[in-house]
């Protein structure tokens, strides 16, 4: 008798263990497509650090959430709403090009309550006749811009030095961002 007791008792975390696992495996297959993104929704999106993606530095980030975001896009943040709008994380990077041309590059890391709502952004936002971009798998480049999502994050990054090709700054920045997702 003291022998199936022990048994039991050696068994017991077991088979406890085996159920809540199994429980567990199940409730994540059943969550609606929008709840992989709910734990990263309550933080911002992160930016890379300057050094990670060749910038010489980057302004102070700025950080917007849904009762914030029309400071941020006054005039458009209908969009950003309606595809599932979270927070969003904005600096300045400043680049050393050659040729003494200096490169500014605006980056915003836009966090949505699901991927299906950053790809759609990331689709509305892509510049008129914008190009797939090497080695950035959904990625697109047009007119000084880049645009990639990853998960439930979107990537939007603007050059604004006139008469300077700063796609290589673009794409640098880019990959380190991915870099960031574990990609």
């Amino acid at each position: 008798m003291k022998r199936i007791a022990v048994i039991v008792f050696l068994l017991a975390p077991l088979v406890i263990g085996g159920v809540v696992f199994v429980r567990q495996a199940k409730l994540r297959r059943s969550l609606p497509p929008s709840q992989p993104c709910a734990a990263a929704s309550q933080r911002p999106p992160q930016l890379p650090s300057p050094a990670s993606c060749g910038a010489v530095g980057r302004s102070e980030v700025e950080h917007f959430n849904r009762a914030t975001i029309y400071s941020w896009l006054d005039g458009g943040a209908e969009p950003y709403l309606q595809h599932g709008f979270a927070q969003s994380s904005l600096a300045t990077y400043h680049f050393s090009a050659a040729g003494n041309h200096d490169v500014t590059i605006e980056a915003a890391a836009v966090r949505f309550t699901s991927p299906q709502g950053a790809r759609a952004q990331a689709s509305a936002e892509a510049p008129p006749h914008a190009k797939p971009v090497a080695g950035l798998p959904g990625g697109v480049i047009g007119e000084n811009t880049l645009i990639i999502s990853e998960r439930c994050d979107m990537l939007h990054l603007v050059s604004f030095t006139a008469g300077v090709d700063a796609t290589p700054q673009l794409t640098t920045l880019a990959r380190a961002w991915l870099k960031e997702h574990g990609r």
